[in-house]
């Protein structure tokens, strides 16, 4: 398995996404949070990075970004005030049709050239690696 190869595939995602969208102020990132805070609208900061598997600081500065640029609001959660609730507004529900658009042209592009038995097979080995990788994660926790 070549990690270099993976880590290529992620930094190409990145420039397509940023060449997409060219007029937005949105990084590669930005646009994998404002998927995942459009899709489940109110989920806490800590809830959102562990679903991305990144750090929550990680998540805490991309989320600060992104509210100082208007995308999301973050407000503390009534049931535990040491969590913050993330939610998207106008600007972000605005750009994310066109994110999903992206992700979905990015996801053609990739698969070009290649036959759906490959795919499947493909997408079978990548969810036990996924699985693999999760299980790694929380034993470390």
């Amino acid at each position: 398995m070549s990690v270099k190869l993976i880590n290529s595939i992620h930094n190409c995602q990145m420039l397509y996404r940023k060449a997409e969208l060219p007029l937005s102020d949105l990084t590669g990132r930005s646009h994998t949070l404002i998927f995942a805070v459009c899709e489940f609208p109110g989920r806490s900061q800590d809830a959102i990075a562990q679903e991305l598997h990144l750090d929550k600081s990680t998540v805490a500065r991309a989320l600060s970004r992104l509210e100082a640029d208007g995308y999301v609001k973050r407000t503390v959660n009534e049931k535990d005030n040491r969590q913050l609730v993330v939610c998207p507004t106008q600007k972000a529900l605005d750009v994310f049709p066109q994110v999903k658009t992206v992700a979905k042209n990015w996801a053609r592009l990739l698969v070009d050239n290649i036959s759906t038995d490959e795919i499947k097979l493909f997408n079978s080995v990548l969810q036990r690696m996924h699985d693999n990788a999760t299980k790694a994660v929380k034993s470390i926790e």
